[in-house]
């Protein structure tokens, strides 16, 4: 599956950020630990965590557009 990634014996989520959200975000790429072993495990939380950190790009992206405007 795409985005996961194996660090020693750790299974870690890892995407390119999307343009639309790299000038908030002030990075290109999003990693995060699934605390996982099991690759069948990292494969469904990484779909998981995928939403999840999309869902919190838009909330910030939105609270940017709030505070300053129509910049972000």
């Amino acid at each position: 599956m795409k985005h996961i990634l194996l660090r020693g014996n750790v299974y870690w989520f890892r995407m390119r950020c999307p343009k639309r959200y790299r000038e908030t975000w002030g990075k290109d790429y999003i990693c995060r630990s699934l605390e996982t072993d099991s690759k069948a495990q990292a494969e469904t939380r990484a779909a998981l965590v995928k939403h999840q950190v999309l869902d919190e790009l838009e909330a910030e992206r939105r609270l940017c557009r709030k505070v300053f405007g129509s910049f972000f």
